[in-house]
């Protein structure tokens, strides 16, 4: 599947709910089709495979109980995404330790990181955070918007809530996002905002992962939730569990003129968050933008799969240019093919089947989020715009 093939505008799914079941219930049961499309993918195959492996099934059922004691109405989420479906609640699970999964799994000739580009321009002529979300073609054309409104029933929230514990708030806290998403994921794992944040997430490969921690994906929701950066890194270390999984996201304040760059490391049994602050500059013709790719950046030390060739190519190509004026000049750069080692623009090709599924711009000085479905440096009109949430 090329970009041509990827629909012209996103299905757009609105929901109001009591409680996080009944937003997975909605999910499931409006993108039934695309879940089943996802289980039958080449990922999903890879994912089954594990799930039956000799230690699969163990090393799910104990990430399966850390996260539940964690984050339990998330996966109440995840609960209601499968009985919405009308699937198993281990397969849509499953869906949601993908990373932990695949990125361990596959072997060196199929080793090519899928994805993703991020660029950050904060100047005091320019305020964007532009995005290419990579992904399998097998599965990208079947994306769709949320946009959720989670309004807590409080009658079903226990009243001895321990408020100095971050996730007990988290999960009493009525929610409001706008998110895209891959059919049988959890929203927050590839672009999305709430009312404080734009948030952006491109994938990291460390070489190891911490069992019986709480799961990436789960973990990534949950920002969904926070209302201050400091909750953000909160939510990521998830002491004492910690995160599975390493993880870049880049963050975007609705607010003030702070971004951040935040990088995830799971060493030894330990989590290790690194908060990057990229303050507003002023601005001028040396290259001011913050590029991240798939490659870990601040942390140091770091114990890395191979095959990072490309994600160093292009983010090479993103930090040389001219510090971005414009949302034309940050579509340009995103839509760069010009790399032969790897454009920041993805195409499949016959041994690879990545692609730049959807183009994300979130423009913080016209409180916009738009969204491009072919090449943005030859797309004018975004094919999606969403106002910022009030």
């Amino acid at each position: 599947m090329d970009s041509e093939h990827i629909p012209k505008s996103l299905p757009l799914l609105k929901i109001k709910a009591s409680n996080n079941y009944d937003v997975g219930y909605q999910i499931g049961q409006r993108f039934k089709q695309a879940f089943s499309l996802m289980n039958e993918s080449p990922t999903g195959l890879t994912l089954k495979n594990f799930y039956n492996s000799e230690n699969g099934k163990a090393i799910f059922d104990e990430y399966v109980t850390k996260t539940t004691e964690a984050f339990p109405d998330i996966v109440d989420e995840i609960r209601g995404m499968a009985d919405g479906s009308e699937m198993s609640f281990d397969q849509l699970f499953l869906n949601s330790i993908l990373s932990e999964v695949t990125l361990t799994t596959i072997s060196k000739k199929e080793k090519e990181i899928a994805g993703c580009t991020d660029i950050l321009v904060n100047t005091d002529q320019c305020k964007l955070v532009g995005h290419n979300e990579d992904w399998d073609s097998h599965v990208s054309g079947h994306a769709f918007l949320i946009d959720v409104e989670v309004d807590k029933d409080e009658r079903k929230i226990a009243d001895d809530i321990d408020e100095s514990n971050i996730r007990e708030t988290l999960c009493k806290r009525d929610e409001r996002f706008v998110g895209f998403v891959f059919p049988g994921e959890l929203v927050g794992s590839t672009f999305a905002m709430n009312k404080h944040f734009a948030f952006t997430i491109n994938t990291l490969v460390p070489r190891r992962f911490n069992q019986g921690s709480v799961i990436l994906f789960v973990l990534l929701r949950a920002l969904l939730k926070c209302e201050t950066i400091s909750e953000c890194v909160e939510v990521m270390k998830c002491e004492p569990y910690g995160c599975s999984y390493g993880i870049n996201i880049n963050v975007a304040s609705l607010n003030t003129s702070d971004m951040w760059s935040i990088e995830v490391y799971p060493d030894q049994d330990k989590t290790v968050v690194d908060l990057l602050h990229i303050p507003k500059q002023a601005h001028d013709d040396d290259s001011l933008q913050y590029v991240h790719t798939n490659h870990y950046k601040h942390i140091d030390d770091v114990d890395e799969m191979e095959g990072l060739e490309g994600s160093k190519a292009r983010e090479d190509v993103a930090s040389s240019v001219q510090t971005p004026s414009s949302i034309e000049d940050v579509r340009k750069v995103l839509g760069d093919r010009s790399s032969d080692v790897q454009p920041i623009y993805r195409l499949p090709t016959e041994t690879k089947n990545v692609l730049t599924a959807a183009t994300a711009v979130f423009d913080l000085n016209e409180k916009t989020l738009v969204i491009y479905h072919g090449n943005p440096a030859n797309e004018d009109t975004p094919n999606t715009v969403v106002p910022f949430i009030q």
